[in-house]
């Protein structure tokens, strides 16, 4: 029986011929999957190189945003600068003392004023801005009003008034005061005399001014010279006969 079976096998396989094997189609289907790879490892690649530039974008976005959005410190306020205003005009008077003493048996004094307004008696209607005026007191009493000698000033720096002059006014007893209004570079003045030794004395500025002065007192029956104006280093700027 076996024998029947293995023989009627072998004939059956005689008569089936074997097709032959798909080899064309197996070589296009390797190279469509290793296509298909290549193209998704591609695809990965592009993805993740795609995330990577993603990410870096993001990150410089969010960096400028964060720049951008970082509070800022506000300037501190600063309180307004006060501009100062002028100090209203004073009013009083100012002085310097000249000299005083005593001769031929009578005391004198003398000193140099500034009114920066003048005064409403002065000369009711006529009034100077301000004056500068020589005041002389004989045995305690003005000799006059005011001044032996006023000069009109329009401030404390007026240098419009009497520079350079001088003058000698004549009192109770006999006596004089020689005075004068020196230019800015004296200093001192020197009178001398015909039948007396000779007198030395200082210029004098009233504080805060530039108005000065200087008196000489010569007593009765001593006859004048000449005066003479020097600067601070002893130069003479001026010389003349009195």
């Amino acid at each position: 029986m076996t024998d029947q079976l293995q023989d009627a096998l072998a004939r059956s396989t005689s008569r089936i011929a074997p097709s032959p094997a798909p080899v064309a189609e197996i070589l296009r289907a390797g190279r469509a999957r290793r296509t298909r790879s290549r193209r998704a490892r591609i695809g990965a690649v592009a993805c993740l190189t795609s995330a990577v530039l993603l990410l870096s974008w993001t990150a410089v976005r969010d960096g400028g945003s964060r720049r951008q959005q970082a509070p800022v410190m506000a300037a501190p306020s600063v309180a307004p600068t006060r501009v100062p205003t002028a100090a209203p005009k004073s009013t009083t008077p100012r002085s310097a003392q000249l000299g005083h003493g005593t001769l031929d048996g009578h005391t004198w004094s003398a000193e140099l004023v500034y009114y920066p307004v003048t005064p409403p008696s002065y000369a009711p209607g006529h009034n100077p801005a301000g004056l500068v005026c020589l005041a002389v007191a004989v045995d305690g009493k003005p000799s006059v009003p005011y001044g032996v000698q006023c000069d009109s000033a329009t401030g404390p720096h007026d240098m419009s008034t009497n520079l350079g002059g001088v003058g000698q006014n004549y009192f109770a007893g006999g006596f004089s005061l020689v005075y004068g209004t020196p230019v800015a570079k004296v200093s001192s003045a020197t009178m001398t005399f015909g039948n007396a030794s000779p007198v030395t004395v200082r210029k004098v500025t009233i504080p805060g001014t530039d108005f000065s002065a200087y008196v000489i007192a010569v007593g009765a029956g001593v006859h004048t010279k000449t005066l003479t104006e020097y600067d601070s280093h002893h130069r003479v700027v001026d010389r003349q006969n009195v």
